[in-house]
């Protein structure tokens, strides 16, 4: 920046008042054009400083929403033991390729809570460590994600699963 002025993309700009930047050729630039673009300069950060205000406040909302939802209990037998037994339970019970390979057996709610014969699949209270939700959430690798070769998990049941495991994966 030399002497008030600096170039961008080849196009002459001066500073001027409250950082409005306002373009010129050569001589003294229109006195009306300069007052035009710092009016619309405070015009555009009024409009920018709303917007953020308005964003902030749905932020405040949605997470008031979430906190809401958050409250309302999971219930292993009514909303995760049918996505274990539609989307897992094909391999992992006695016979089938995911409890050969893992000893992982989802029949039953003791079963689960066993974990595999490498430990533990569900730590209750923390779905952030819990290999259940790192495996069907795609956070592990991928040639261990779950299900296996399959579909992954819709987003509303890996959100059910998370709950649960974060309310204390309890037997209810």
């Amino acid at each position: 920046m030399a002497g008030g002025c600096y170039i961008k993309n080849r196009v002459k700009y001066k500073v001027v008042g409250i950082s409005a930047k306002v373009p010129y050729r050569s001589g003294y630039p229109d006195i009306i054009q300069i007052r035009r673009e710092v009016i619309m300069t405070i015009l555009r950060k009024a409009i920018l400083a709303t917007t953020v205000a308005g964003t902030a406040l749905s932020i405040v909302a949605a997470l008031s929403f979430t906190a809401a939802a958050a409250v309302e209990r999971i219930s292993y037998k009514d909303d995760v033991f049918p996505i274990l037994q539609i989307r897992c339970l094909g391999c992992h019970q006695p016979g089938g390729e995911g409890y050969k390979k893992s000893g992982l057996d989802l029949r039953t709610y003791k079963s689960l809570m066993k974990g595999t014969k490498f430990g533990a699949i569900v730590i209750p209270g923390s779905a952030l460590t819990s290999n259940l939700n790192v495996l069907v959430e795609g956070r592990a690798n991928m040639s261990i994600r779950m299900p296996h070769n399959k579909k992954k998990l819709t987003k509303c049941e890996i959100a059910i699963l998370r709950q649960w495991v974060n309310q204390g994966a309890k037997k209810n």
